[in-house]
């Protein structure tokens, strides 16, 4: 059984043009406008200490509230030096560097103290995306019918399909919305940009600075998805 991200042909179609990788960001936008947020939630992070996050990962020596509401400032210090190593048309780097500009503009107009809570406990990333590149996440049953995973995975393996699958699908949509060349649809997320797949309990996917990702505590997809492939593959055995 194959247990790494590899494009899936097989997978059920979403979007009648661009399949499973195509930008969903309307309809993610329209849902996330109507999500309710819990204004009485408070938490016990320390917004004027930098973060260390679950992989201890912080090289901006930032406070948590500085990267909370200028996300991006190192991703675009990160892509000026890393750019002249991917052979990408001038094109492409402007359509980049216009999302670049405009995803920190879009944070700039909405300063925050403290990070915004949905009432169903988990917190607000999508008004801290990196562009407006959205994602659906991949399902239990397309991970089954693709022979991603079976009844002998374990939670670990499970996860790690369900990730990788999103990754990828994620690096596909904003390759076509920059322009890129068809070879370079890999993990360029996280080495120019340090921005890694949120996966949202709404299964929408979309990007996420890596230190404020890594630093705010969260459930996500994952877990939930991990579920359904269980109750899945228990099922089939009956």
């Amino acid at each position: 059984m194959q247990q790494s991200s590899v494009s899936i042909p097989q997978l059920h179609t979403r979007c009648e043009d661009e399949g499973v990788e195509c930008n969903v960001f309307e309809e993610a936008s329209h849902y996330f406008e109507a999500r309710p947020l819990d204004q009485g939630k408070e938490d016990d992070y320390n917004y004027d200490e930098p973060p260390k996050g679950k992989r201890g990962e912080n090289k901006e020596n930032r406070s948590l509230r500085e990267i909370l509401n200028d996300t991006y400032e190192d991703t675009e210090a990160l892509y000026k030096r890393m750019k002249d190593n991917y052979p990408f048309s001038e094109e492409s780097f402007q359509l980049i560097e216009q999302d670049i500009r405009e995803t920190r503009e879009r944070i700039s107009k909405v300063p925050l103290e403290r990070v915004r809570w949905t009432t169903d406990g988990e917190p607000d990333f999508f008004s801290r995306r990196f562009a407006d590149v959205v994602v659906r996440s991949v399902t239990a049953k397309e991970l089954i019918e693709a022979e991603l995973v079976d009844a002998n995975s374990s939670d670990g393996v499970i996860g790690r399909a369900i990730r990788d699958e999103n990754y990828r699908r994620l690096n596909v949509a904003f390759a076509r919305r920059w322009k890129l060349p068809e070879g370079s649809r890999k993990q360029f997320l996280g080495s120019l940009f340090h921005c890694t797949p949120h996966e949202d309990k709404s299964r929408f996917v979309f990007a996420v600075r890596v230190t404020l990702h890594d630093a705010i505590k969260h459930v996500g997809a994952v877990s939930e998805v991990t579920k359904e492939v269980k109750e899945l593959l228990a099922k089939s055995k009956d």
